[in-house]
């Protein structure tokens, strides 16, 4: 090989290099910033509201995401409603509300996503119980089935859990 292809594949190595680790600092950076909260900034705006230089920004530091937190209190909703905690694994306490029922309903829970807090999903709440009246047997996902064998008050999460069918359009 002569010097002069030698000194480019050299060059050309260095870049893909340099490349590789850029990317996965970024990777890692965007899984970072995924798996904690931020403190004391708002929250990222959705990508068409921001510029180009902003998206440039969240793609390289990723996204700001404060700690959500609950807009109503579950006696807001119905003062039946109360706070319950529920043990997971590792010492975590998984936050829930329980508002209860006539004990022939089916119990149906609500899990609101990366993000979300739990005064945010009243409304599809309210739409789900107008919609969705009949139910049947059916087995729960296993995160479901994770918060129901805790069991943390007898009566409380201890119903089967059903599959529920739209009956309006």
């Amino acid at each position: 090989m002569s010097p002069k292809l030698k000194r480019r594949l050299k060059i050309l190595a260095i870049i893909v290099a340099a490349g590789f680790l850029a990317l996965n600092i970024i990777a890692y950076r965007q899984a970072w910033v995924m798996t904690h909260y931020s403190t004391g900034n708002p929250r990222t705006e959705k990508p068409e509201a921001l510029s180009l230089s902003e998206k440039i920004k969240v793609v390289i530091c990723g996204v700001n995401f404060p700690r959500p937190r609950n807009a109503l209190r579950p006696e807001n909703v119905s003062p039946a409603c109360r706070a319950i905690t529920i043990p997971g694994t590792n010492g975590i306490k998984l936050g829930a509300w329980y508002c209860p029922t006539d004990p022939d309903k089916p119990l149906t829970i609500f899990f609101h996503g990366y993000g979300g807090e739990k005064s945010s999903m009243i409304p599809e709440a309210r739409a789900f119980l107008e919609q969705y009246v009949e139910y049947s047997e059916a087995p729960l996902p296993s995160d479901g089935s994770a918060i129901l064998s805790q069991r943390p008050t007898a009566g409380v999460l201890g119903r089967r859990p059903r599959r529920f069918q739209r009956l309006r359009q």
